[in-house]
């Protein structure tokens, strides 16, 4: 199996639309176009000490210098790593997210959504970046609901707290999405402090996307 040449991103980033919640009827839900990934450099992942993962050192070798490539911006290169390590590990985790995080960023949310379901089912639930990154592209073709369940499902899990930070952000955008403003403003409180609390640079850029998103709702 070859999957498309694409681009990686954990961390969505998405496009400002200038438009209010407050003038626009709360009970209608605001397009998924604003969800959309925007066109950007910047790479980010929560794929990291993840050798027990990797039956074989090529396969992990092979993913870390995708992982290189990815965050130095040669993106074809980042692919070609990526699908060799999936050539020779096609059920681990770890290389399918990498690759549903590539079908996402080109915008094939089909693709990415049935990549983080194998990466799930492969990792017997317990393989978090994919579940965080499915409620993401859940965001992007507008199953607003299906997200929410997915990301109340995950916070019942232990979790780390960036892994936390990713839920409530999707669980933000997800309400915002819906126009459901008191919830949204709820969430984006909670991101507020755990951002006090740990002024790390993966928070400081959900932050800032968040504090973007949140004019939505004045």
């Amino acid at each position: 199996m070859r999957i498309p040449t694409e681009i990686v991103l954990w961390l969505i980033i998405f496009m400002l639309v200038e438009i209010s919640c407050s003038d626009k009827n709360k009970s209608n839900s605001i397009s998924p176009e604003i969800f959309k990934i925007a066109e950007s450099s910047a790479f980010n992942t929560v794929v990291s000490d993840t050798n027990f993962l990797f039956k074989t050192q090529e396969a992990n070798n092979l993913n870390s210098t995708g992982l290189h490539f990815a965050k130095e911006g040669q993106l074809e290169k980042a692919f070609e790593k990526f699908n060799q390590a999936y050539e020779i590990e096609p059920e681990n985790p770890v290389i399918l997210t990498n690759l549903a995080n590539l079908a996402a960023n080109n915008h094939n949310y089909a693709s990415a959504i049935e990549l983080y379901n194998k990466a799930i089912e492969k990792s017997d639930s317990n393989y978090f970046p994919a579940i965080v990154s499915l409620s993401g592209s859940l965001l992007n073709t507008g199953d607003y609901q299906k997200s929410i369940d997915l990301s109340n499902v995950i916070l019942k899990k232990d979790l780390s707290s960036l892994n936390i930070a990713g839920v409530r952000y999707n669980l933000f955008l997800a309400y915002v999405g819906m126009g459901n403003c008191d919830i949204a403003k709820k969430y984006f409180a909670m991101l507020e402090n755990m951002y006090k609390d740990n002024n790390e640079i993966e928070y400081g850029k959900i932050m800032e996307i968040a504090n973007e998103k949140i004019k939505l709702c004045n």
